[in-house]
């Protein structure tokens, strides 16, 4: 296979969605939109992650995101759990109808840029880790 090196640039495109409370103690499975149903740099992988989805662009999509939040309604509602889910103002993170137990809330246009609820370094530290394992290679489960 290819050497990897923090140089070499990745062809390989991936939407990641986090989630996490407010303390960090509880963190959501990583949504993964991918290009591919079965992508190939996930060839020796024994599974895909649960949470994977795949479209041409690797683009979170309003039917993405609906599906998604769909599942984790479910999941709340069972546990009796109503949860308010922070998102910034982009038009895929919609408010589907009918949810049992989960509320969206928009915050306000422009306030992204000063205000990314998970860019205290979670997602750099993420991202650290992802590209770390990626270079280890893929024999295991990403799950």
């Amino acid at each position: 296979g290819e050497k990897c090196t923090s140089e070499k640039a990745s062809k390989q495109i991936l939407t990641l969605l986090l989630g996490a409370n407010i303390s960090g103690n509880e963190k959501l499975k990583p949504l993964v939109t991918g290009k591919s149903r079965k992508p190939r740099c996930f060839k020796n992988v024994k599974s895909l992650p649960d949470e994977y989805e795949a479209n041409s662009n690797a683009w979170m999509t309003t039917t993405i995101w609906g599906r998604h939040i769909r599942k984790l309604d479910s999941q709340f509602s069972r546990q009796k759990r109503n949860v308010a889910i922070i998102v910034d103002n982009c038009a895929t993170h919609n408010q589907p109808k009918n949810l049992k137990a989960i509320e969206i809330v928009s915050l306000p246009p422009n306030v992204t840029a000063f205000l990314q609820l998970l860019d205290e370094g979670i997602i750099r530290d993420f991202k650290r880790k992802y590209k770390k394992n990626a270079c280890k290679g893929h024999d295991k489960s990403i799950g």
